[in-house]
């Protein structure tokens, strides 16, 4: 018997056949954007989760002259989130892995229809912090013709404790007032200083990488207050024509942070005497 499964075994592992890529692979785009136009604008919208960069990513993705993808180095999946695009292609995510810089020169950044006039996706740096994606900040920094949208939140505790009740609830996106959250949650001291100093060194990198580009910057903050105003000046810094933005998140958090944060004055003590302590200064 043990021989007969053995034999099976070898049989069945004779018959797989890996799975290969090549970089033509990215040379079969879907038809439903390819066009003869390769003068449009290349952009990268550059920012930290819960900041707002699927708010600002889905507006411009809205406009008729953009092309604007999702996370297209999520280590899960690509998220292409365009019609026609398959998300789930497991042979596109070996090749992305493989061929990050061909993904993006003659997959991402390829021809498209006359009307185009910008083809972008989002970005957050930890995407590309492992060893098949560090060629990616190298293509950023040498790219100059490519805009960055640079989206930032100015207080790191709010952007972690948001990340904290997402990961909770599961509730990524708030589109209506009924989906803001209502729980509490507890914030781990060692977990927090650890996000703190992560955050400032993507900051660092990021900065660095994107020093010679044309960069626009914009805040969380700035946006929550005026949402179509924020995206109509990206959509002029990207040279669309006007377009009246459709906004159709809300904030999933309006609470202040005393009361969502179950141990805020025990970690506001602790942090008292650090270059942090300004994020505890909304009382």
């Amino acid at each position: 018997m043990l021989s007969y499964v053995s034999k099976l075994k070898k049989l069945l592992k004779s018959l797989y056949i890996p799975l290969r890529v090549s970089p033509k692979l990215f040379d079969k785009q879907p038809n439903t954007l390819a066009g003869p136009n390769r003068d449009y604008t290349k952009f990268i919208l550059i920012g930290q989760p819960r900041s707002g960069s699927s708010l600002v990513i889905g507006s411009l993705r809205q406009h008729p002259q953009v092309v604007g993808f999702g996370e297209l180095f999520n280590r899960g999946q690509i998220v292409f989130n365009i019609k026609g695009y398959d998300n789930a292609s497991k042979v596109l995510y070996k090749a992305r892995k493989e061929y990050p810089i061909d993904f993006l020169n003659r997959y991402i950044f390829s021809s498209y229809l006359k009307r185009t006039r910008a083809v972008g996706f989002k970005l957050f740096p930890e995407q590309l912090d492992n060893q098949h994606f560090e060629c990616v900040w190298d293509w950023i920094e040498q790219n100059r013709d490519v805009a960055i949208i640079l989206l930032s939140r100015q207080n790191t505790l709010a952007t972690y404790t948001s990340f904290l009740i997402a990961q909770k609830t599961q509730v990524w996106q708030a589109q209506k007032k009924s989906q803001q959250s209502s729980i509490n949650v507890t914030v781990d001291m060692a977990a927090c200083l650890a996000e703190f100093q992560t955050r400032e060194r993507y900051e660092a990198t990021v900065r660095a990488k994107i020093a010679n580009h044309r960069v626009m910057e914009i805040t969380y903050e700035d946006l929550s207050k005026a949402p179509s105003t924020g995206i109509i000046k990206i959509q002029e810094f990207l040279g669309l024509d006007r377009a009246e933005p459709e906004i159709t998140q809300v904030k999933s958090e309006t609470r202040p942070l005393s009361e969502i944060i179950e141990n805020y004055r025990e970690l506001k003590e602790q942090f008292a005497n650090t270059r942090w302590n300004h994020y505890f200064n909304e009382e």
